[in-house]
């Protein structure tokens, strides 16, 4: 009986603390849902706003002074009819509910700027004789790039990323205005065809499409200046690739290079290069043909040392390098005269030349390393903007470390960052 007695009190007990943290779940729930419904009430008052605001806009302002017109999160199904207003340039319709834009809604001699990301467009028609030199198109869930492009004959910049295109279409290469074309983040599939098709464009962004290995003739692309190949999986590149002489920014971040390819040196335009997060395990002697190389980013990889030619890099104005096995910055690092920002930070650096000599330093970052001593004069210059030492085994005396403290106050009241 009296184990029964206990049995019956024990159950109680649990069906008590059970339906109290039913109860909990429950409120928490209804305060969850409770949010949301608040949010998307707060998100159709917003809309509502928007959609009032342009369609007052539309109604009352003058047909030759509108030359702007802007409805982002106004619910639109269809463009408004803009047709009277002789002098608009641009017309931003983010993140509506655009489907199917006709060429009546893009009846205009003034138009020359269309940017209608984030809808869920499917069918798209351009008027002849349009005037628009700059189309967006981005996140719109499009497989192909529309086909009544090719009436834009003015058309200088598309920008077509975040969508789910493949392939290339043929009218591309006889469209002879366009110059810039942003395919970042599609399923584009770069081969020897969709190379032929943009042997004009001059600036190429085709990060994030999963490309894992360049075309031969990647190399007729002469008259690129910049080329956008990060968030793919290349590792080396076709012999080709040595002939974009023209090339100015080049960017890999985020690809799986185990070393910087041959190929590249023969760049000698190049202003920027770009090798983040990838598996570099150093730099080549070539590095120093890149004579005109203002911007180098290496950082997240393996590299544990710097070749002597880097110092032959006189215009080198931004060098990122951390997050690598560094050891040490060789003296010569400060004849690099035109540095204005170094990362040097999460290395396992123990010495560093006096990089005060720099005369137009203006960031520079040595956190994380094993640097014992602390750089005196760099933390004594005072038009740097910005300065990192943070995360160091300094050897420091108190006289040292209220001096630091006072350095600090006087940096932060004209408006200097030091970390240290």
């Amino acid at each position: 009986m009296k184990n029964t007695s206990i049995f019956f009190l024990f159950f109680f007990l649990v069906s008590v603390l059970f339906a109290q943290q039913q109860s909990v779940r429950n409120a928490s729930n209804t305060k969850q849902v409770s949010l949301m419904a608040i949010w998307q009430k707060a998100q159709e008052q917003r809309t509502m706003q928007n959609r009032i605001y342009v369609d007052s806009l539309l109604a009352f302002t003058p047909v030759d002074s509108l030359k702007n017109l802007i409805i982002n999160d106004a619910a639109y199904k269809k463009l408004p009819d803009i047709s009277r207003f002789s002098q608009i340039t641009l017309i931003d319709a983010s993140n509506n509910r655009l489907k199917c834009i006709s060429r009546r809604a893009l009846q205009s001699d003034s138009l020359e700027t269309l940017i209608l990301s984030g809808n869920n467009i499917k069918h798209i028609h351009f008027p002849r004789h349009s005037k628009i030199t700059t189309l967006t198109l981005e996140n719109n869930n499009l497989k192909r790039i529309p086909y009544s492009l090719r009436r834009l004959k003015n058309l200088k910049r598309l920008k077509i990323n975040h969508n789910k295109i493949r392939r290339i279409p043929h009218f591309i290469v006889n469209m002879d205005s366009i110059i810039e074309i942003d395919l970042n983040n599609n399923r584009l599939r770069l081969n020897k065809q969709a190379t032929r098709r943009l042997v004009n464009i001059k600036i190429l962004l085709v990060g994030a499409n999963n490309i894992k290995k360049l075309p031969e003739n990647i190399g007729d692309l002469k008259e690129l200046k910049m080329l956008n190949l990060g968030k793919n999986h290349i590792n080396s590149l076709p012999t080709s690739f040595a002939s974009l002489t023209q090339i100015e920014t080049l960017i890999f971040y985020k690809n799986d290079f185990t070393h910087i390819p041959k190929e590249i040196f023969s760049l000698t335009k190049l202003k920027e290069l770009d090798f983040y997060y990838n598996k570099l395990n150093k730099i080549p002697y070539d590095i120093g043909k890149l004579k005109n190389l203002q911007q180098l980013f290496l950082s997240y990889n393996k590299i544990k040392l710097l070749p002597n030619t880097l110092r032959m890099l006189h215009k080198l104005r931004y060098l990122y390098i951390h997050h690598n096995r560094l050891l040490m910055i060789p003296d010569w690092f400060a004849s690099l005269t035109k540095l204005e920002r170094i990362g040097l930070s999460h290395n396992h650096i123990i010495t560093i030349p006096d990089l005060s000599v720099l005369p137009i330093l203006k960031e520079v970052d040595l956190s994380f390393n094993n640097i014992e001593y602390l750089p005196w004069q760099l933390i004594l210059r005072n038009y740097l903007q910005s300065l990192n030492i943070r995360g160091n085994p300094f050897i420091m005396t108190k006289s040292d470390k209220e001096q630091l403290k006072k350095i600090d106050m006087e940096k932060q009241s004209i408006g200097q960052i030091f970390y240290y």
